[in-house]
């Protein structure tokens, strides 16, 4: 969602902000996350369906 989603905001910051405002989880743990993949080489997946982002966001509100 932050990949498909970045080029909307005047920062990267600014988006990692926004989307863990709406997704329920911390920024930092978001800002992670997007290094991580980064790191490992993943190529952003299409856009997912809605239930698949509710499960994450609730992962994410359980850690």
């Amino acid at each position: 969602m932050l990949l498909d989603h970045q080029d909307e905001y005047p920062s990267e910051w600014a988006a990692i902000q926004s989307i863990s405002a709406e997704s329920g989880c911390a920024a930092e743990t978001l800002r992670r996350w997007l290094r991580l993949s980064q790191t490992a080489g993943v190529k952003p997946k299409g856009p997912v369906d809605s239930q698949s982002e509710q499960t994450k966001a609730l992962e994410c509100e359980v850690r």
